[in-house]
């Protein structure tokens, strides 16, 4: 994955949490999305699987630096980059999605961004 392919997937996914969770007649705010947490979770669950190098979704992650307690106590080198990978596209995705809702990015329906995952 390259960091437009990485661009593609945190902005489509950031758009499709949206157009799923929005009211019929209205929007989400940013409030509504830390409080949605767990269906972007769950929606981003189904993503990773599809990744085939999780270490490009934190490559090219804003998140710096993830919470430590990712790798405390862990024994196996796939479960952690899976669980970094997560926390950082959790990040990524929610960051886009309050940006778009805050207007600070234009809204763009997710079947118009469709590019190759992998």
């Amino acid at each position: 994955m390259d960091r437009k392919a990485w661009l593609t997937l945190v902005y489509r996914e950031a758009n499709l949490f949206i157009e799923r969770n929005s009211p019929p007649n209205g929007t989400l705010t940013p409030t509504e999305v830390e409080e949605l947490e767990p269906e972007l979770s769950g929606q981003l669950h189904e993503v990773l699987n599809t990744v085939e190098a999780l270490e490009d979704i934190i490559k090219f992650s804003l998140l710096k630096d993830p919470p430590p307690d990712l790798w405390y106590g862990e024994n196996h080198w796939a479960h952690v980059v899976a669980a970094v990978a997560a926390t950082c596209l959790l990040h990524d995705v929610k960051g886009v999605a309050i940006k778009i809702l805050e207007g600070v990015l234009p809204r763009t329906p997710s079947d118009k961004l469709l590019d190759k995952i992998n």
